[in-house]
C-alpha cells in the first residue's frame, strides 16, 4: 500500500504499479507553491493550465487549489463532498499497515502547502464514483487483494480529501481512474515541523511517537474495509 503519487508501470511500492525499468518517483521530491485556482483564471503569472478532471460524457469536478512537485506530479483538490453511502476501495495486501504507515511518512513533504504549511499522512483510496466502476481500479492496479467500505462508516477515523494526483509516469488507465482518488488524512498529535520531506527520517523519538499515532489510526481504521477480497478481472 502506499500514495497514490508513486504508481506507474516503473513503480515498486506494492500498491498498483508493477517493478519495471521506468524506477521510482522522488521519494522526497519538495513542492512548488500552491496554485489557487481562484486567482490563476484572473492572472497569467504564472501562466500554469490547470484541468478540472472529468470521464467522457460527464460534467467535471471543480478544482480548488493545485500543487506541483519537482518531480512535475500535479496534485489537485477537488471541490466534492462524499456521500455517506459512496464506496471506497483500498489495497490489503500482506502487511498492509506497515506499509502504509512507511508510505504515509514517506510522502509528507509532497502535500505541503495543500491545506496548510504543514505535509500530511495520508493513505490513498479510490472510489466508485464519478462513473469509475471496480472493473476500472483493477485495470489500472496490479494488487491481488483489496478492501471496501463506505464513507460513512470511515469518515470518524480519517479526514477524506478528493485528490487527483497525476504524473508522465501513468499509464492512461491509472490517470482515468484519478477522477475519483481519494486521500485518507490521519491527523496526529505531534509536533513535525514545516521542512520535513520524509517523516520516516525523523530523529527518535519523534519517529516513534508519529509511528505509532499513525499506525493506531491504521489498526482500527482496515478493518472496516474487511473482509479481503481478490480482484474480480473478466
Amino acid at each position: 500500500m502506499c500514495n497514490a503519487r508513486n504508481h506507474s508501470d516503473g513503480c515498486d511500492c506494492g500498491f498498483g504499479g508493477r517493478r519495471g525499468a521506468r524506477g521510482r518517483t522522488n521519494r522526497s521530491a519538495s513542492v512548488e507553491p500552491v496554485i489557487d485556482v481562484s486567482q490563476s483564471a484572473r492572472t497569467s503569472d504564472p501562466p500554469v493550465p490547470i484541468e478540472a478532471v472529468a470521464l467522457p460524457g460527464k460534467e467535471p469536478c471543480p478544482v480548488e487549489r493545485s500543487l506541483f512537485t519537482t518531480d512535475g506530479t500535479r496534485i489537485d483538490l477537488r471541490a466534492e463532498t462524499l456521500d455517506d453511502d459512496d464506496l471506497v476501495l483500498i489495497h490489503m495486501g500482506e502487511g498492509a499497515i506497515e506499509s502504509a504507515t512507511r508510505a504515509a511518512l514517506q510522502h509528507f513533504g509532497s502535500y505541503r502547502r495543500l491545506e496548510s504549511d504543514s505535509g500530511l499522512f495520508c493513505v490513498s483510496v479510490f472510489g466508485l464514483t464519478h462513473g469509475v466502476t471496480r472493473a476500472d481500479v483493477f485495470a489500472a492496479l496490479h494488487h491481488g487483494k483489496y478492501g471496501e467500505a463506505r464513507y460513512g462508516d470511515i469518515k470518524h477515523l480519517v479526514r477524506v480529501l478528493p485528490t487527483s494526483i497525476v504524473n508522465a509516469n501513468q499509464t492512461p488507465e491509472f490517470v482515468l481512474i484519478q477522477r475519483a482518488h481519494y486521500d485518507l488524512v490521519i491527523d496526529v498529535a505531534v509536533e513535525v515541523g514545516n521542512d520535513v520531506d520524509d517523516a520516516n527520517e525523523l530523529p527518535e523519538p519523534l519517529l516513534g511517537q508519529v509511528r505509532s499515532q499513525v499506525s493506531d489510526v491504521l489498526v482500527r481504521l482496515l478493518p472496516v474495509f474487511a473482509p479481503r477480497k481478490p480482484r474480480e478481472d473478466d
